[in-house]
């Protein structure tokens, strides 16, 4: 039981800050550049009113600008997404013309198998579900976070992990003490992530 309120402290912290210790929110980094997705076809930003290619340009685009705009230094591989706009990747979709070259795949797996910078780096693209992103962004819409993940780039100090302490007898008892140590997340070169909302 104290294992677990240890853990959901430090997630709760790292993903959405403590203004009382100074710990700054990952989900709302401050300095970090948050834009809007471009509208669809339909008119409309979310992904759920978009064609799978149109859905794809929206990831990789956005994988592109972080990888442009800091002059190729950071190359981005994770991108989180709200359940939904996640649940929306899977399905199956026809990236192509219908009446010659069509592909029948999910716009996840053409995704992972074609976003530029997955062939610059030659690494697998992760697209992760993150319960936290729904209504996180701009309005209340969802917020998609991309970035190039790595500890040169973000850290989360943690000098003493969680760490439960020998029982002390009481009386008809055992008095049990836990102790752990971390700080606040930290983003150590702001150009490697970006926030872009309208999913």
């Amino acid at each position: 039981t104290m294992r677990v309120a240890c853990d959901n402290l430090v997630e709760n912290t790292v993903f959405f800050g403590n203004k009382d210790m100074g710990f700054l929110p990952f989900m709302n980094y401050p300095g970090i550049s948050a834009a809007m997705l471009p509208e669809g076809s339909g008119g409309s930003t979310q992904w759920s009113k978009k064609t799978p290619i149109e859905i794809f340009s929206d990831i990789n685009n956005a994988l592109v600008s972080i990888w442009k705009n800091s002059r190729t230094i950071f190359k981005p591989t994770t991108v989180f997404v709200d359940p939904d706009s996640y649940a929306l990747l899977s399905q199956p979709a026809v990236i192509g013309n219908p009446s010659s070259t069509a592909v029948l795949t999910s716009t996840l797996e053409y995704t992972l198998n074609n976003a530029t910078v997955r062939r610059l780096t030659n690494r697998p693209l992760e697209i992760i579900p993150l319960r936290y992103l729904t209504g996180a962004g701009t309005g209340g819409t969802n917020r998609m976070i991309v970035m190039d993940r790595s500890r040169k780039n973000q850290c989360l100090p943690f000098p003493m992990p969680f760490t439960l302490s020998q029982p002390v007898p009481a009386d008809l008892a055992a008095k049990l003490f836990t102790e752990t140590k971390f700080g606040s997340y930290h983003v150590r070169q702001q150009g490697s992530i970006a926030y872009f909302d309208g999913l």
